[in-house]
């Protein structure tokens, strides 16, 4: 999307809880042909090493700060992108 962006974390998945008419990812459900799943948190994204120096675009697909995330998953995302800072 954007030529800096290097690497995504999406650690928020399934069905965004904003529901916003132009977004792209309410059409995905339909392009796979199938409903999106409720809202979960994928550990298996905590497992991913963007490096130091890179960009992540953290949520690209679905909005961290919606209403009934869990701040528990916020602060896991975020910790996460933490052990990866240069400084």
């Amino acid at each position: 999307m954007y030529g800096f962006i290097t690497h995504t974390l999406n650690t928020v998945k399934g069905k965004c809880l904003y529901g916003c008419e132009y977004c792209y990812m309410n059409g995905m459900s339909k392009w796979f042909n199938k409903p999106q799943a409720s809202v979960l948190f994928d550990r298996c994204e905590l497992k991913t090493n963007p490096g130091k120096g890179n960009f992540i675009f953290v949520r690209s697909s679905n909005g961290l700060f919606v209403v009934n995330i869990p701040v528990e998953w916020i602060f896991k995302t975020f910790n996460h992108c933490g052990r990866f800072d240069n400084k």
